[in-house]
């Protein structure tokens, strides 16, 4: 059974700067109660439908930030994602880099040969967009409703 939980995404200007450029984001993670009720309202700020996808993130424990191999089926193409954000609640900053991949499953088999799982997540993301904000609504399986 998938619960819900929505992030939002709000572009940032680099006001960090670091050797390597890294993508900046405001995160803010919110359980959702009323799933219908949040999507009407996303729908109407947003005026759209949004595109769903369904996906596994899964990580991996890295030396430093974090690290995880997205992948969107039923294709199986993704994303690796490497990306520092701190354990508080609340909005927060997130620093990313973020290189696509074709085959992901593929990836994932050669990550998990090297490096330790610390676990997966499967969800249903339908994600909205307006200017340079991103909503993302998930149904989380696993998670209570």
């Amino acid at each position: 059974m998938f619960s819900q939980w929505n992030s939002v995404l709000l572009q940032t200007p680099n006001i960090f700067p670091s050797k390597r450029k890294m993508d900046r984001n405001v995160v803010v993670k919110a359980r959702v109660d009323d799933y219908e009720k949040i999507e009407e309202l996303i729908f109407h700020f947003t005026d759209s439908l949004g595109s769903v996808a369904v996906q596994e993130d899964v990580y991996f424990n890295v030396t430093q930030g974090r690290m995880k191999l997205r992948i969107t089926y039923p294709n199986r193409n993704g994303q690796l994602i490497y990306y520092r954000r701190p354990n508080t609640v609340g909005p927060k900053i997130s620093e990313s880099r973020v290189t696509e991949v074709e085959d992901a499953v593929s990836l994932k088999n050669l990550l998990c040969l090297a490096l330790d799982q610390l676990g997966a997540v499967q969800k249903r993301r339908r994600v909205y967009v307006k200017d340079k904000l991103r909503i993302n609504l998930d149904e989380v399986e696993g998670r209570p409703s």
